[in-house]
């Protein structure tokens, strides 16, 4: 049928890449034939673009040799193997993602299943380590917070998170909190644009 032909060609994709990966990661880091597989890589990364514009395009590759993905993180490139290299693992991460991900719907009776149980499911686990979809996200980790901090809530009050933090301005604790905080955000993420 056409959705498991599709499926095969996504997994051919994904091999072909692994392969590539696999070429330029070597001792040499040559690819044979030309430009032929620059073209090929050059023509899966857009038709994948379509899908997720996240990911990088090959124009913002070439020139500086800088990427910065959509959480703020700067990717140095040195050179274009470099460049194909970082391109692959990003092209196989989000074929890989595809390979895993489930639709809408499983997602969401997971979720509501979760909120009415007392344990989380292996199969919402699973899930949750195959990576959550960016359209979700925001939203399941809302659900997993709350889910968590009900016996707070329930204990303190409903307020209580919003209590503690007009109490910090005011506290002799805030500025040595602040600056611990600025000083682990630089050490722990340097190539952040948002914290460097």
């Amino acid at each position: 049928t056409i959705r498991s032909q599709q499926t095969q060609r996504e997994s051919l994709q994904r091999d072909y890449i692994y392969l590539l990966q696999t070429t330029l990661s070597s001792e040499y880091g040559r690819l044979f034939g030309g430009t032929k597989h620059r073209d090929r890589l050059k023509e899966l990364l857009a038709e994948c673009r379509k899908r997720d514009p996240s990911l990088p395009s090959f124009e913002s590759m070439d020139g500086s040799g800088l990427y910065i993905d959509p959480y703020g993180f700067k990717h140095e490139k040195n050179n274009q193997n470099d460049c194909l290299q970082y391109i692959c693992v990003k092209l196989a991460h989000f074929y890989d993602s595809k390979a895993h991900s489930t639709d809408e719907s499983s997602w969401r009776s997971l979720i509501k299943l979760y909120q009415n149980s007392s344990t989380v499911s292996k199969t919402l686990k699973y899930l949750v380590r195959q990576g959550i979809p960016d359209h979700l996200r925001t939203e399941i980790w809302h659900i997993f917070i709350q889910k968590q901090t009900s016996h707070i809530r329930k204990e303190k009050g409903a307020l209580y998170y919003q209590n503690l933090c007009h109490l910090l301005p005011n506290s002799d604790l805030n500025s040595k909190f602040e600056k611990q905080i600025a000083l682990d955000l630089h050490r722990t993420m340097p190539a952040n644009i948002r914290f460097a």
